[in-house]
């Protein structure tokens, strides 16, 4: 068992999804000094790590979750004292609403079945999208986003130094119809979808492409709302 020290930051701020790169960039004008975790990129380009500091929307909301290191180097950002943020041609004030710190168990147990929903999740790059599209079989099809969405949870719990000793199990229930999304001005494509696995995962954390914002968000079932 490891524990995951979850920091979820909710502000009182309503945004768009598409807003979430303008919120970042806020975010980051607003840092009193450079802070790598809050964007992901070295001097010689990216950091190609599991992002720690990801900016979310929540409840239609603007939220930082900060996994880990991240837990720490987000009060750089408070520290800073610059909450008037623009985004894009409109200034917001980020007033806090709620700060929840959590620590997490990540543990595997095989007899219990943890549901999940995730949300806005890129599966696809150009090779293994172009695999799916020609896969007739439905089976076959949900079985390629098994695999898929098991090395996207393998990838983040490696990215915070965890390494499982017991078998992950991955079983989709579900999946949305494929909608278009853009990302700086590449079209991607994005799915919902609904699994149980053996192992525990945070709320809100995210997984797969561009989870620093907002994409591939995973909720527990059993806290959604009917």
């Amino acid at each position: 068992m490891t524990k995951m020290p979850i920091l979820n930051i909710l502000f009182n701020t309503s945004i768009r999804h598409s807003e979430l790169p303008l919120f970042r960039g806020a975010v980051i004008k607003a840092l009193p000094h450079d802070s790598v975790l809050f964007h992901n990129h070295l001097g010689d380009g990216l950091r190609y790590s599991y992002p720690l500091i990801q900016y979310k929307l929540i409840k239609g909301k603007a939220a930082i979750v900060c996994i880990e290191k991240g837990t720490e180097n987000v009060w750089d950002f408070f520290a800073g004292n610059n909450f008037d943020l623009r985004l894009g041609s409109r200034k917001v004030v980020a007033t806090v609403e709620s700060i929840n710190d959590t620590s997490t168990d990540i543990v595997i147990d095989n007899t219990v079945c943890h549901k999940y929903s995730i949300h806005s999740w890129l599966p696809f790059n150009q090779d293994n999208y172009l695999q799916f599209k020609a896969t007739e079989s439905l089976t076959k099809k949900v079985e390629m986003l098994n695999h898929i969405l098991t090395g996207n949870i393998l990838t983040m719990l490696k990215g915070i130094g965890i390494m499982l000793t017991e078998r992950l199990t991955i079983d989709i229930m579900s999946i949305s119809e494929l909608k278009p999304v853009k990302y700086k001005d590449i079209r991607l494509l994005s799915l919902d979808a609904k699994f149980q696995s053996n192992v525990t995962i945070p709320e809100y954390i995210g997984l797969g492409r561009h989870a620093s914002l907002g994409f591939g968000m995973v909720t527990n079932m059993k806290h959604e709302t009917k």
